[in-house]
């Protein structure tokens, strides 16, 4: 399991609620993450143009541009942040729409125990942690290629290794020198 430092991930607050908006907030700062807040779909929006995302959430019944909408919108304005959806009137229809329209990530139910909230938002971080890990392990991949094939150019073949089914590696005769003088001499 990857460890989260709250202190590294960003996470959107969105609804309509004051009261509400604002006890999410205080939870997560309390935490350590970073936190901001939006009252509607459409200032978050204008939010996700201008700042990057961790861990959106969002409730799903506001006016406006509603949380289903948002999320929808953030998917495509950023595609790596984690989607999680909050709702007080929850029905199947509803979490469907969710997760096939907005990919999200979690379904919360109104009102959510703190200790709910921080292990949904320290799962979604260990997802984006995960998916940047990712994107590190494939940039060391193809950095490690071009090493290789740079190798190969200015040396054909000594990329290619044989290996019998035991794991060792198989030496064809040009690893041996005829010249036993060089060994005996060391």
């Amino acid at each position: 399991m990857i460890k989260v430092s709250p202190e590294e991930y960003r996470v959107l607050v969105v609804d309509d609620d004051p009261t509400m908006r604002l006890m999410l907030g205080a939870v997560l700062e309390s935490e350590g993450f970073r936190v901001r807040e939006a009252g509607d779909g459409i200032e978050a929006s204008h939010i996700l143009s201008q700042e990057a995302v961790d861990v959106i959430i969002a409730d799903f019944n506001m006016p406006g541009l509603d949380g289903l909408g948002l999320l929808r919108h953030a998917k495509l304005a950023r595609p790596s942040a984690v989607r999680l959806m909050l709702t007080g009137k929850a029905d199947l229809e509803t979490a469907v729409r969710a997760i096939n329209e907005s990919e999200v990530f979690r379904f919360l139910m109104k009102p959510v125990e703190p200790e709910d909230l921080l292990r949904h938002v320290v799962s979604g971080c260990q997802r984006v942690a995960l998916e940047r890990e990712v994107v590190r392990l494939r940039s060391e991949m193809k950095a490690r290629d071009k090493t290789l094939a740079r190798l190969e150019q200015k040396s054909p073949g000594i990329t290619q290794v044989e290996r019998r089914s035991d794991g060792a590696l198989v030496l064809d005769d040009s690893y041996f020198s005829d010249d036993s003088d060089d060994i005996e001499q060391s």
